[in-house]
């Protein structure tokens, strides 16, 4: 069996104590751990619903969190929106995006903007939506369901997001203002399908696409403006472009798949048990995040809690004995 087993949805990481860092779960609240995951300590258990999907922290301020309070996987995972704490933690209170559990809302993805953490876009099944004054008050920029959104790595201004029509088509879509308008620059035919983004710190004009009809990795070279099917991939839960090799990518669901020629062959790197030839992870990841402070470092949140990859070596560490 697994130890410290139990779903994560999330992880986010202190900006100057490299022991710090926080875990999303969806069915146990918010965790936290100071020393680098030898212990764990629930926070937030006044939260009015104990779904944490998507966490935020101020570079500048650190003890002031935001979160998203609700699943962030489909449209059945009802959301209350985005709460925030200035305590580091200890306490909450609703911002300006809040919801009923009746008004079937949905946050795939909140975003803070780089050097300024009162500026905030969600995207939603009902919108991306942006704050300016820390989550106080949130306008609609655009309509309709959007699945993902991300910042241009090094951007401030240029951000990505993913349109989705289930009986129509999801299409790429980008900001240059900060997320003020928006541009399609995409034209796919693909209905059925939703989109997931990855964006690559080792070169940021390559941006990855996941599609979730058919399994499809594409990929673009040039920010956006053109996209290349490279492959069915084996998992299509999530993808990950490596924060340093621009020729590598994961693939994620059951087991851990790693592509070496940017997604056009794929190798499994992990097993859900012990199968004697593979590293044993966890099954079903719900998502990949790298550490933007020590970027060696890339984490996998799934059903058995936080594991955590050193790519210079392939190496995996359990982080989660004491997080059940």
């Amino acid at each position: 069996g697994y130890w410290g087993m139990g779903r994560t949805k999330h992880v986010a990481f202190h900006p100057t104590d490299p022991n710090t860092f926080f875990v999303g779960t969806p069915d146990g609240g918010l965790w936290k751990t100071d020393d680098n995951a030898f212990t764990w300590k629930p926070l937030g258990d006044g939260l009015p619903y104990l779904p944490v999907s998507i966490i935020r922290i101020d570079e500048q301020h650190p003890d002031t969190l935001y979160i998203s309070l609700g699943d962030k996987g489909g449209w059945w995972m009802w959301n209350l929106g985005v709460y925030k704490s200035t305590d580091g933690g200890n306490t909450w209170a609703p911002t300006g995006l809040s919801w009923t559990l009746p008004q079937n809302r949905v946050i795939y993805n909140f975003v803070m903007k780089p050097g300024d953490s009162r500026t905030l876009l969600a995207a939603t099944n009902y919108g991306i939506l942006r704050s300016t004054d820390g989550g106080d008050s949130w306008q609609t920029v655009k309509a309709g369901e959007h699945t993902d959104i991300q910042y241009r790595p090094g951007s401030d201004s240029v951000l990505y997001a993913a349109q989705h029509d289930y009986w129509g088509t999801s299409q790429f879509i980008r900001s240059t203002d900060g997320g003020v308008s928006w541009q399609q620059l995409s034209s796919f035919q693909v209905s059925q399908n939703d989109i997931r983004i990855a964006v690559s710190t080792a070169n940021p004009d390559f941006i990855g696409l996941r599609f979730s009809n058919g399994k499809r990795f594409y990929l673009s070279k040039n920010g956006g403006i053109s996209f290349e099917n490279q492959s069915e991939m084996p998992e299509a839960d999530h993808i990950f472009l490596s924060p340093s090799d621009t020729n590598i990518v994961y693939t994620s669901g059951v087991v851990v798949h790693r592509s070496l020629d940017q997604g056009q062959t794929w190798e499994a790197i992990t097993h859900w048990y012990n199968d004697g030839v593979h590293p044993e992870v966890h099954a079903d990841v719900h998502d990949i995040v790298l550490n933007p402070y020590s970027p060696n470092e890339i984490y996998f949140c799934n059903d058995g809690g936080l594991y955590r990859y050193y790519e210079p070596t392939g190496g995996w560490k359990d982080l989660s004995s004491g997080l059940a």
